[in-house]
């Protein structure tokens, strides 16, 4: 019983850990793009890159691989994709729909970290009061991760922004950099 309320307690912190890193690097991101008017236009691109790192947040694959429940990732996975390739095939007809393409794409991701998250957070019973005590040994630990996660996501955009800053953004939209 103790150990099971120990792993709940570790799912838990690790859990609210990766929401807050990448709570924090969403909000840089976008702050980053209201306060530098030079990267306004580019708010539609990080608000799909943050999306698609919260979305990676609440994934829980870790837990259900550490649980040995690897065929319902396998399962979650098949699934998701198997209805993004149904959409992709029957809503994206040409080029003009590139970006209900990526919405679609970026959703089956999505859909299998919510899908991992809701199982792991149904059966392990995790929760979301955590001690206060436990939160901070774990988040000071973690601030290393934090700031790295933080580093790599600003590093990423920061390259789409150097493309940008080299050519116009139209070039960069239209893939004229190649």
């Amino acid at each position: 019983k103790r150990d099971s309320l120990e792993v709940k307690d570790i799912i838990s912190t690790v859990f609210l850990l990766k929401l807050v890193h990448a709570l924090i690097a969403s909000v840089v991101l976008v702050s980053i793009c209201y306060f530098i008017p030079s990267y306004e236009k580019y708010l539609t691109i990080v608000l799909c890159l943050s999306f698609i790192y919260l979305t990676s947040a609440l994934d829980m694959g870790h837990v259900l691989q550490g649980t040995q429940k690897m065929y319902l990732l396998s399962a979650f996975s098949v699934t998701a994709k198997a209805f993004s390739l149904l959409l992709i095939i029957s809503l994206v007809n040409d080029p003009s729909d590139a970006i209900l393409y990526a919405m679609i794409s970026f959703g089956a991701n999505a859909l299998i970290s919510i899908l991992s998250a809701g199982y792991s957070i149904k059966t392990f019973g995790i929760t979301f009061g955590i001690k206060a005590a436990n939160f901070k040994r774990h988040l000071i630990k973690a601030v290393p991760l934090g700031i790295s996660a933080v580093l790599v996501f600003f590093s990423d955009s920061v390259d789409l922004f150097w493309v940008e800053r080299l050519m116009s953004a139209e070039d960069v939209i239209n893939d004229r950099f190649t």
